[in-house]
């Protein structure tokens, strides 16, 4: 529905999608630049950004979910219509041992969540 609304003359709808927008140019910018940490941040920039754009994106499920992923290292939003279901996790991979990621798929698993294993690269996303 958020997207629906006349982007022109409703300033907050046109704020939250430019939001988006940059978040989506400096997430690429930290991946190529190989700013991994800083990935986390931008994930959490963007979820609250959708949120302004329409907050029945948010679920109580959801936001516990971005919540236990931050809280091990990670972050955390919704995939999809609607922000339910399915959600992408990141959380910078360790150097040559475990790290934050494997901290953050074991908060996951531990709080109930479905954990899968994805990655994303020149193809686009693989579900392993």
């Amino acid at each position: 529905e958020a997207l629906s609304r006349p982007v022109e003359g409703n300033e907050a709808t046109r704020k939250a999608l430019e939001g988006i927008a940059s978040i989506a140019r400096s997430t690429r910018e930290a991946l190529v630049e190989d700013r991994l940490d800083d990935v986390v941040d931008l994930f959490g920039e963007e979820w609250e950004a959708r949120k302004r754009l329409d907050p029945r994106t948010s679920t109580p499920q959801m936001d516990r979910l971005a919540a236990v992923a931050r809280a091990a290292g990670g972050a955390a939003k919704p995939c999809g219509p609607g922000g339910r279901g399915v959600a992408a996790v990141w959380a910078p991979p360790g150097a040559r041992a475990a790290g934050r990621r494997e901290a953050v798929r074991e908060a996951l698993a531990a709080a109930g969540f479905r954990v899968f294993r994805a990655r994303i690269d020149l193809r686009g996303l693989e579900v392993e």
